[in-house]
């Protein structure tokens, strides 16, 4: 039996949260591609872990009063995970925002090491700070769809 692990690491001023998987043939479409749903579900099966062993889950924020009222998750695919392929999904929260956190994931082959970097940047009229900033008309270049202060995924080339 292959056991997965999960964990945290500390990088960069961000808190990592690594979730290890193997792609099952049911979550797969007919051409043996992981489907869209299953992805969704792992992406935010791993966030909730991640929330949950920081003690910020569900039971903790309603005993607090609290709650998290807003999520955003884009994605743009490249190549999605295969029947039998070991993955490992990496999460983190990117910068805050009013009543939600903005998430950032990679998702590699846990055999391979292929990563798929998306970086995200909040469309603005002028950049102050590249990393995480786009302009409209920078944004417009892949899709003429885009407005203002929405969020733009971009695939990044791993550091």
């Amino acid at each position: 039996m292959i056991e997965y692990i999960q964990w945290h690491e500390n990088l960069q001023d961000f808190i990592y949260f690594n979730s290890e998987c193997a792609v099952s043939f049911c979550q797969c479409d007919k051409n043996h591609k992981l489907s869209l749903f299953e992805l969704l579900r792992l992406v935010t099966d791993a966030a909730v872990e991640d929330f949950n062993q920081r003690l910020m889950g569900y039971e903790k924020l309603t005993e607090n009063n609290v709650g998290i009222l807003l999520s955003r998750q884009s994605f743009r695919f490249h190549k999605m995970p295969v029947v039998d392929q070991k993955i490992c999904i990496k999460t983190w929260e990117e910068k805050p925002e009013p009543l939600q956190f903005v998430r950032a994931y990679e998702i590699f082959d846990k055999e391979t090491g292929e990563i798929k970097v998306y970086q995200q940047k909040t469309i603005v009229e002028e950049v102050e700070n590249p990393n995480l900033e786009v302009t409209l008309d920078e944004a417009k270049t892949v899709s003429p769809t885009y407005s203002l202060k929405q969020l733009y995924r971009v695939r990044a080339a791993p550091s």
